[in-house]
């Protein structure tokens, strides 16, 4: 049976409040929530009745329906452009270009016999090559993006269906231990992919779910997800024994190393993602090869234009920089700041249908449907250092194309 479990929260909207999260532009707010009380051994709740559809806080505008773009949104979209993401992170750029088309309109009105042979023949041409760039870098962004949307649904599953067998080939007393590492496996991965591969875990997010000396081994290891699915080995191999090798037996037993081999590859698709970037190279080129092309186009048009070149060039910039943007913003789908992928609702899903897949028949106290996120804010500054880490030492590498 279930030893040293702790219940509490007596209404499903207690058991359910997660913080909201909101990355962009460096903002965060937190719902109410009740910390889960720290016990020695399990750390484990009163399993309550879901709330219904219309009544559950999803966490993450991201899986709301409502929030995704339709066509019908076309006036708000206008109306925020001067809140836009994309405007914010290029809008030093649009002003070199407006500065440089002001300047050749300037240079138009004083000496007009300049740009009167101007020739838009070399744009025209440098410019189905600029599209090329353009197109192929955010395909590939858009494609890792993907990749790691896929990663993360296998990684969902594949809990689901060690949780699934594990309720019915496990003895019931290891059921806890699983179910606390299978629910903590998701919010350490998540941790380890914001920090950048680096180890380094907020661990006040998962640490509800593990005793000390869990936590500590993970802190002290640089792949705390592999560390996690070495303890749920661990877990069964002592099951294992326990009950002279029927419970699970040994075919049972290959089949769940199997699936927690399946999360170790996940983890390591998903660091590659983070690890191996778009070549610097082709970036850097993309990049030297739109400024020049728009700091230069003004000189072509402004003879036909006039001062109207300033409006036409700088929508035209703002249109090129804004898919040049894209393609590095979605590049890796798991930084912490642009959040492209909404990992805290998938935790909170995982947690929730482990918590009912290996909950007891009667509903006696079991585990914890939220881990604790008091540290979420905590969690942002500490990566916003490192990434500021990485930039410096960007800076400082020499021979960079």
């Amino acid at each position: 049976m279930i030893n040293a479990c702790v219940g509490f929260r007596s209404t499903a909207h207690q058991a359910y409040i997660h913080p909201r999260q909101c990355w962009a532009n460096g903002m965060t707010r937190s719902a109410t929530f009740t910390r889960g009380c720290r016990h020695k051994a399990v750390r484990a709740l009163q399993m309550t009745t879901p709330p219904s559809a219309a009544e559950f806080d999803y966490s993450d505008h991201h899986l709301l329906p409502e929030s995704r773009y339709q066509s019908t949104y076309w006036r708000y979209t206008l109306e925020s452009l001067p809140r836009s993401v994309m405007l914010g992170r290029i809008s030093h750029r649009l002003v070199l270009v407006m500065c440089s088309a002001f300047l050749a309109a300037c240079l138009n009105v004083a000496y007009p016999s300049i740009f009167a042979g101007a020739s838009t023949s070399a744009h025209s041409i440098a410019g189905t090559a600029l599209g090329l760039l353009l197109v192929f870098r955010t395909n590939t962004g858009y494609s890792r993006f993907w990749e790691g949307r896929t990663l993360w649904t296998r990684v969902v599953t594949v809990i689901r269906r060690i949780a699934y067998f594990s309720s019915n080939y496990v003895p019931r007393e290891y059921h806890v231990r699983l179910a606390n590492l299978l629910c903590a496996f998701p919010y350490v991965l998540k941790q380890h992919l914001y920090s950048g591969m680096r180890g380094v875990l907020c661990v006040k997010e998962f640490q509800g779910f593990l005793e000390g000396d869990d936590v500590r081994l993970l802190t002290r290891t640089q792949e705390p997800p592999v560390q996690v699915c070495k303890l749920l080995s661990a877990c069964l191999r002592h099951a294992k024994e326990q009950h002279g090798g029927e419970a699970p037996n040994d075919r049972e037993r290959l089949y769940l190393e199997g699936l927690i081999g399946q999360l170790v590859d996940l983890a390591g698709n998903c660091g590659r993602i983070v690890k191996v970037p778009v070549p610097l190279a082709y970036s850097r080129h993309t990049s030297r090869f739109l400024s020049l092309f728009t700091i230069t186009l003004p000189y072509a048009l402004v003879a036909n234009c006039g001062f109207w070149v300033v409006p036409v060039v700088s929508g035209i910039s703002w249109a090129f920089y804004s898919i040049e943007s894209i393609g590095q913003y979605i590049e890796n789908p798991f930084d912490v700041h642009a959040s492209q992928i909404a990992l805290n609702p998938l935790c909170q899903s995982i947690t929730r249908d482990v918590a009912q897949i290996l909950s007891p028949p009667s509903g006696s106290p079991f585990i914890s449907t939220e881990a604790p996120v008091a540290a979420r804010v905590n969690e942002r500054e500490t990566f916003s250092k490192l990434s500021a880490e990485d930039e410096d030492m960007e800076d400082r590498t020499p021979g960079l194309p």
